[in-house]
């Protein structure tokens, strides 16, 4: 059993390493864009929600943006 659990364990790391350095790769190259895009999408509806959105209702009002966001992400992403 211990045989076959060491290997079991050992077999995903090679392909972790390679999509580490993919994933690494990924962000180089849209950090910036998407972090511009993070304060384009997120500023205004803050300023919006803690001035004029009553406070039990802050949060969905948030959870409604941070849909539009992952959609957004998600566009990034698979550009």
């Amino acid at each position: 059993i211990n045989a076959i659990s060491e290997v079991a364990i050992g077999v995903p790391f090679p392909s972790l390493g390679a999509l580490a350095a993919t994933v690494g790769a990924k962000m180089e190259s849209s950090y910036a864009s998407t972090l511009i895009a993070n304060w384009q999408v997120w500023t205004v509806p803050q300023l919006f929600n803690f001035a004029l959105v009553p406070p039990p209702l802050r949060v969905p009002f948030a959870n409604v943006v941070a849909v539009l966001w992952s959609a957004i992400l998600s566009t990034i992403v698979h550009k």
